[in-house]
């Protein structure tokens, strides 16, 4: 896991890290990815088309894996839980619901990933969240936590 990244920038932030990336053995991927793209989006510095193009292209990097068994692993990819309800929060969660999730499902359809529904684990749950009203507290990572592990139990992994 690695905070901080929009889909700007995670790729570079990918492969600097894990050179080897594409030696992968795991059978799963957990993408959740779009939180910081809100306020660039909300203040015209990104396009919706942009988003989607990177985040296409991240999930299509994840999809061409290949283990040495000649499988790939299962890519899932994740919804992105509103700001917390606050009034300064307003226009960054119609963004969240306008353009971000949206691309996140249509990428899911089109790419044929697992969409996994981590906005539906925070809505309306002021008490999963950090003062800062983006980061959740550790309720929240116990959460999201738990619905990653029901996206995993219900995928053909192993």
């Amino acid at each position: 896991a690695q905070g901080g990244l929009s889909s700007e920038t995670y790729l570079s932030s990918f492969f600097q890290n894990f050179p080897d990336w594409s030696e992968t053995r795991c059978d799963a991927i957990l993408l959740q990815l779009g939180t910081n793209d809100a306020v660039p989006i909300l203040e015209g510095k990104r396009s919706r088309e942009e988003f989607r193009s990177n985040l296409m292209m991240i999930v299509r990097q994840f999809k061409s894996i290949r283990k040495p068994d000649g499988r790939r692993p299962v890519v899932f990819l994740a919804t992105v839980p509103y700001f917390c309800d606050q009034p300064e929060s307003l226009e960054k969660n119609r963004i969240v619901d306008s353009v971000i999730n949206p691309v996140l499902m249509e990428i899911a359809a089109t790419e044929g990933v697992i969409l996994v529904d981590q906005h539906l684990v925070l809505r309306n749950r002021p008490d999963y969240y950090d003062p800062d009203c983006v980061h959740p507290n550790a309720d929240g990572e116990i959460a999201i936590a738990r619905n990653w592990l029901r996206a995993l139990r219900a995928a053909p992994l192993l």
